[in-house]
């Protein structure tokens, strides 16, 4: 079954993850890794060549896969440098512990940067936009995303997000995976608790939420046809768009905004990163 089937509304692509491994393993005691071909941790190899296809997420260092652990995703190992199996170990975790000498696991995973310690779960079905908009409260917020490609300003945008009390968040195409290594590192696990929708046709989107009574803002810098913050119209529920690092909202999405709003700034200053961006608006309009 291919991890990426489609949603009916708005084109959205729901999320499923594959089949397990298949593989017997004693969880009850860490299991020694001395291969890297070895086929229970095929998984974590060369994690910088992984996508989002695998039907995966990876999760890593201490803190994060404590927060995994503590999600309903279901977690299915977890892979660690030997000195530290005794600690990890006390965290009961409910999967296969398989660790590795810490040259190994340097050469299993292709990178170095890891905090000792990783967890593999797998991707639960994805969320449909229908879904979220009729299940945030009367008074919501969400967070739109056109384009947002950096794993980096997602992760933090998402954890932003989550501070500032959005009930959901909107993907559309060409925007970086939300639980990628990176933006789930960057978001602290934020990522596991937002519920996300990630789209095919963003402006089709744009358009159902409407139908589900949510005002649309779209951030953008100073122009003619925009305002200020407080010049926003307000609404119970409102969807605010932030676009590309590079090149801002789409225009498709642009022409399907209920207001265009952009923040003073100075002239010394061109723009702000957007996940800087998202967390004044969140801010002002927090509910």
């Amino acid at each position: 079954m291919s991890a990426v089937e489609r949603e009916a509304g708005a084109d959205c692509a729901v999320i499923k993850p594959r089949g397990l491994l298949g593989l017997v393993v004693d969880d009850m005691k860490p299991t020694r890794i001395d291969s890297i071909d070895d086929p229970r941790i095929a998984v974590y190899r060369d994690l910088p060549g992984r996508s989002a296809e695998s039907g995966w997420m990876i999760a890593e260092g201490r803190w994060l896969v404590e927060r995994l652990l503590a999600s309903d995703h279901d977690v299915t190992s977890i892979l660690c440098d030997e000195s530290l199996a005794a600690e990890i170990q006390t965290l009961e975790p409910p999967a296969a512990l398989f660790t590795a000498s810490g040259e190994l696991l340097n050469d299993i995973l292709g990178i170095r940067f890891h905090r000792g310690v990783l967890a593999c779960a797998e991707r639960r079905e994805g969320l449909s936009l229908a879904a979220l908009a009729t299940t945030v409260s009367a008074r919501a917020a969400l967070a739109i995303c056109d384009g947002v490609s950096d794993p980096e300003n997602l992760g933090s945008l998402i954890r932003t997000a989550v501070a500032l009390n959005a009930e959901g968040l909107v993907l559309g195409p060409g925007c970086a995976d939300p639980l990628s290594r990176r933006a789930l590192r960057v978001s602290m696990g934020a990522s596991l608790q937002m519920p996300i929708v990630e789209c095919r046709d963003l402006a089709a989107a744009v358009d159902e939420l409407k139908q589900h009574e949510f005002r649309v803002l779209g951030a953008v810098l100073q122009r003619v046809d925009s305002v200020s913050l407080e010049r926003v119209i307000d609404s119970p529920r409102l969807a605010i768009a932030f676009g590309n690092e590079g090149y801002g909202l789409t225009p498709e999405v642009l022409k399907r905004c209920d207001q265009l709003v952009a923040l003073p700034m100075s002239d010394a200053v061109d723009s702000l990163n957007v996940a800087v961006a998202a967390g004044i608006f969140l801010h002002y309009f927090r509910r």
